[in-house]
């Protein structure tokens, strides 16, 4: 977010920023659709999503707020969007605080934005953890601005207690969760509850609300969150509710899942480590395809690394891995895109087919690995997005992809580029493959579609079914001849199947609670070929070659084997053994029907639709499934009613095109500040400074008023503020506004001060002068990716000093006026996390050069404009880096200089910190006589002197600094008030120096040179002083009262000899 912050020659207070780029205009055409309880906004294309997350949105409302037991006024936004690519784009939540994690829905106030990514499942989690953090924050934090601001300031839960209650209503248990902490329980050496909950909150605290849901009933926990938001700490809240100590629930749920997984752990086989595949995978990277060539000789796979993926080609003969394609950048501040690169194999085997994405554009590559060529070309426009794809012959794919809303099935024209639809409806088709069995070949998918042929009108039921495993033979002009659902499990889903050439199918499923390997025979008969304690994440196998990766700590298990295991009896978890006792009677045996071709294969004629597609149009007066002969009556599936199975469950809401309205820009507070600072304001010109001779002078403290405006979608930001010294001898107004709709922000902003001052003269009276200064600046920034930036900003500044009348003299004496024009281009990188207050993780930096010219403008009698001498250049960098030593104490260090020359130049005062509030000057060190100078400006931090130590018109300095939040390490999080929460021991050391001319080490530089003068007689002395200096010492930080207290403690080395030492007490974060 914008916040006031710099106006003159600061180098401590460059600012830096992340980016978001839009690489098309699509969002310039939202609509919204008003229901009970939601405003949906969508764009064009993501309509069809949109009316699925309005009627999923409205399906779970209640059942959260029967959950949480509380109700709120306004209406929640829901912003919706097509993919993961499209959000990225979004300018939605850019602030510093912003992190968007994988696997968690992203809310900024009541305003929740979810994406599709091919299934209705998915994005139903993201809708309800969407909805349950809205309603956290109103209940923990209260709903309106005053409310919030108090309890944010008073209430701090640990991020087990809100992480995992999100997680927990978001999807109340699945195999994933559960794999998740099995291996935590079983591997973990720690025995407190707290100490995993601060390492794994999200796991931790999912398992804690669980089992307090369980144990003392799901009422208990909107009890104890009110409570909470009573109290301002959730001990008190569990004592009440519960009746026991909170830590007592901690040891008691540390306990219950210790126990669990340790007793279910014996029915689990042990892993293949035997057969483990040592790869170039990085801790915390994953994988993301795995595919085996048709002749069994490579093994295709591709790893992710936050956004970096790289597709690898492993050589079974040679057994030696090579890269063949690398795309993407690293991003750890948005969710990690696991979709891409879709990799695909020709059935020689001989050539490998790589669907990825590079600026919101799908682009196909082509390796022949007999010839060593690479062959790349754009896929069709009118697809969104691909999730997975299959060679059908060598000029078609088939493949699953969005390009109306919903994921379906199209057939790819390599040569024409075009996609021709296959399955176009409202369900979900996912996962696509070629099964080959002799001259026969057919199409195999995972879907969420009920019985082939079944009559219930797609608008009366939601698409949240678990996935099965569907079979499709084509017609010559690729339309669907027959097909066939080969599984059916409505309490588990089959994903991932894989043929091969004996008509077997193998797949992953969850039927036991754990995601393991099964078969399915042509004969119907199915069972399990795996019965591990972790989750397979993927697999694929060619023959007797088999690939599995095993989702691990830290990083994936890669196991490669040379012959497919035997039949093996599964083991239920004890999570799917109480809730489907059915699974535990039927054992090994599979809940495939014994011959579902009788109601699930669907025979089509020549010139008969297979299905018919949804369209904003009535259906037709007869069906078309009429005219289908089949063996069995349809089914009216009774799981596509799953509102009727679970009450407090909403009715379907029905969609009506009257009520979709175009969105229309709207303005509403994000923020208002007041406090009292002395920081300087406004961070457009940060090289110029204020026009002092005896140092650099601070602004006084003074009240700061400030109100930052943004529109529903965040494109446009408005932000305005005022202060007035507590003096009352001046004043500051600024405005900014931002437009950061397209590419290419924009950003105008205005600035005015104005100040009394006393200039005191020789007769020992003094003049008083009213100082104005007036900033315009017009800034535009190009992004080149989500951390770097080429920004461009022009200024124009007017200073004026009147002399105010005390006499004739004085009434006569004109005003003195400077009038200045800038251009600054600077190059910015910025990756940086803040993890708490003050404490930071990753990298700053900035280049800079600036060219300033004197002007002088006339607007009356008569109007005039010309340059006039006077010009100077700027050139600068900044470098920070922020390195993590464990999980909560930092290395800050930081690299800052800068250089102005010409026929006006900056002097920049070394010493002291920034915001000092007690500043001292340093009257022994000359400042040598010049009209140069045109501002000055500070070089800071340099604990241990006064400012003015050294000075110049160059400067370069290095700060290093430990911070350490000592009270993280001795009470746990969620006992730790914010005082304690922040406080911080630091220990620091300051080197650099300042200089006139080409080198600090010139014989003629002024530090060395004293000049005493009397109207007779003029002597230069001259020092022998060393240029660089140094200070080291250490220091406090203190939050009180909302504001962040610095206190330093420092001794200063010049010339070798350590001075005295000084403390300094200022205000604000350090660098």
């Amino acid at each position: 977010m914008l916040s006031a912050t710099i106006l003159q020659a600061q180098a401590l207070q460059e600012t830096f920023g992340k980016n978001r780029i839009q690489y098309h205009d699509d969002f310039d055409d939202w609509w919204q659709y008003e229901t009970d309880n939601f405003i949906t906004h969508w764009y064009g294309k993501a309509r069809e999503v949109g009316i699925s997350t309005m009627q999923l949105a409205e399906y779970d409302y209640y059942d959260i707020q029967n959950i949480l037991e509380h109700r709120i006024n306004d209406k929640i936004e829901i912003l919706v969007y097509t993919d993961q690519t499209d959000v990225k784009q979004s300018n939605l939540g850019e602030s510093e605080a912003f992190n968007s994690q994988t696997g968690r829905t992203t809310v900024a106030g009541n305003k929740i934005f979810v994406y599709f990514d091919g299934d209705h499942l998915n994005l139903r989690k993201q809708i309800r953890q969407g909805i349950a953090q809205v309603y956290l924050d109103a209940i923990l934090f209260g709903s309106n601005l005053q409310e919030f601001v108090q309890n944010t300031v008073s209430l701090k839960v640990p991020a087990w207690y809100k992480e995992g209650l999100i997680s927990f209503i978001g999807d109340e248990w699945n195999e994933t969760i559960d794999s998740r902490l099995r291996e935590l329980f079983l591997k973990t050496k720690k025995k407190k509850f707290d100490q995993m909950a601060a390492r794994y909150p999200v796991e931790m605290g999912h398992a804690f609300w669980y089992y307090v849901s369980k144990v003392y009933g799901k009422s208990s926990l909107a009890n104890i969150l009110y409570l909470t938001r009573i109290h301002k700490t959730p001990k008190k809240a569990f004592l009440f509710i519960l009746g026991i100590p909170f830590k007592q629930v901690a040891t008691d749920c540390f306990a219950f899942y210790k126990e669990r997984y340790q007793n279910e752990i014996n029915g689990f086989e042990p892993l293949p480590l035997d057969a483990t595949v040592k790869t170039k995978l990085k801790k915390f990277q994953k994988y993301s395809r795995v595919k085996w060539s048709p002749d069994g000789a490579y093994l295709a796979y591709v790893t992710n690394d936050i956004g970096k993926t790289k597709v690898w080609l492993y050589n079974r003969a040679t057994q030696k891995h090579s890269v063949l394609m690398t795309t993407g950048s690293r991003n750890n501040i948005q969710e990690t895109d696991f979709n891409y690169p879709v990799i695909c194999w020709e059935h020689t085997g001989h050539g490998l087919m790589i669907i990825y994405e590079a600026r919101d554009v799908i682009k196909l590559s082509h390796f022949d690995l007999d010839r060593s060529e690479r062959t790349d070309d754009l896929l069709s426009p009118d697809l969104m997005r691909i999730y997975d794809a299959a060679f059908w012959d060598k000029g078609h794919l088939v493949i699953a992809a969005t390009k109306s809303g919903y994921s379906d099935l199209y057939m790819y024209n390599l040569r024409y580029r075009r996609a021709d639809p296959i399955l176009e409806d409202k369900y979900d088709d996912l996962e696509v493959t070629v099964q080959y069995t002799g001259d026969r070949q057919r199409v195999l998918w995972v879907s969420n579609r009920g019985v082939p042929g079944d009559t219930i009108n797609p608008d009366s039921i939601l698409p949240i079914r678990h996935m099965d495993l569907y079979a499709m033979t084509l017609q010559d002009d690729f339309t669907p001849q027959s097909i066939e659902r080969l599984t059916f499990t409505p309490n588990a889903e089959e994903r991932q199947p894989i043929p091969d050439d004996d008509g077997n199918i193998y797949f992953l499923t969850n039927e036991t609670g754990v995601i393991n390997r099964k078969v399915l025979r042509p004969d119907k008969s199915s069972y399990f070929l795996t019965n591990y304690s972790h989750n397979i994440l993927l697999h694929d196998a060619i023959g007797q070659n088999l690939v599995e990766v095993i989702d691990q700590d830290k990083k994936p298990g890669f196991y490669l084997m040379l012959e497919q295991s035997d039949p093996v009896k599964p083991a239920f978890t004890t999570y799917f053994s109480q809730r489907f006792p059915d699974n535990i009677r039927q054992g090994q045996e599979s809940f495939i029907p014994d011959e579902p071709e009788h109601y699930d294969t669907l025979q089509v004629g020549r010139d008969d639709k297979p299905y018919y597609f949804q369209s904003e149009f009535a259906d037709p007066p007869k069906n078309v499934f009429e005219k289908l002969d089949l063996n069995e009556p349809k089914l009216e599936a009774p799981e596509e009613q799953v509102k009727d199975e679970i009450p407090g469950y909403g009715d379907i809401v029905q969609f009506h095109y009257s009520r979709m309205v175009a969105s229309r820009i709207k303005f509403r507070i994000n923020r208002l500040t007041s406090n009292l600072d002395n920081e300087l304001l406004f961070n457009g010109l940060n090289t110029y400074a204020g026009t002092s001779t005896r140092g650099f002078e601070y602004p006084p403290v003074g009240f700061l008023l400030k109100a930052n405006i943004k529109d529903l979608f965040e494109d446009y930001v408005v932000e305005g503020g005022a202060r007035f010294p507590t003096s009352f001898d001046g004043s500051e107004y600024f405005l900014i506004f931002d437009n950061k709709k397209r590419r290419i922000d924009k950003r105008y902003a205005f600035y005015r001060k104005s100040k009394a001052d006393d200039v005191p003269l020789p007769s020992g009276f003094s003049n008083r002068n009213h100082l104005t200064t007036v900033i315009g600046l017009s800034q535009w920034s190009y992004p080149f990716d989500v951390y770097q930036s080429l920004r461009a900003t022009a200024t124009i500044r007017l200073d004026k000093t009147s002399l105010l009348a005390s006499d004739r003299a004085s009434l006569e004496t004109p005003d003195q006026t400077a009038q200045r024009v800038g251009l600054r281009l600077e190059y910015v990188f910025d990756n940086a996390l803040d993890i708490d207050l003050n404490l930071r993780n990753g990298s700053l930096f900035k280049v800079y050069g600036e060219i300033v010219k004197k002007m002088d403008i006339a607007v009356f009698n008569p109007w005039s404009f010309n340059f006039n001498k006077g010009f100077m250049t700027i050139l600068g960098f900044e470098g920070r880096h922020y390195q993590r030593l464990d999980r909560q104490s930092i290395f800050a260090s930081r690299l800052v200089g800068a250089t102005s020359f010409g026929s006006e130049q900056i002097l920049y005062f070394m010493g002291g910190v920034d915001n000092w509030l007690f500043a001292q000057y340093d009257e022994n060190v000359p400042i040598p006589p010049s009209n140069k100078f045109a501002y000055n400006g500070l070089a800071a931090h340099m604990r241990g002197f006064k400012q003015n130590i050294r000075n110049g018109t160059s400067y370069l300095l290095y700060n290093g600094e430990l911070r350490v939040p000592v009270f993280k390490y001795l009470i746990p999080e969620y006992s730790g008030s914010g005082f304690f929460r922040n406080f911080q021991l630091t220990a620091f050391t300051d080197i650099g120096t300042a200089w006139h001319g080409k080198s600090p080490f010139d014989a003629d530089n002024p530090l060395n040179i004293l000049t005493v003068s009397n109207p007779l007689v003029t002597i230069n002395v001259n020092y022998d002083r060393f240029p660089i200096i140094m200070g080291y010492g250490a220091g406090v930080r203190l939050y009180l009262l909302g504001y962040l207290i610095r206190a330093d403690y420092a001794w200063g080395i010049e010339n070798g000899v350590v001075n005295r030492p000084r403390l300094y007490l200022s205000i604000g974060a350090d660098f």
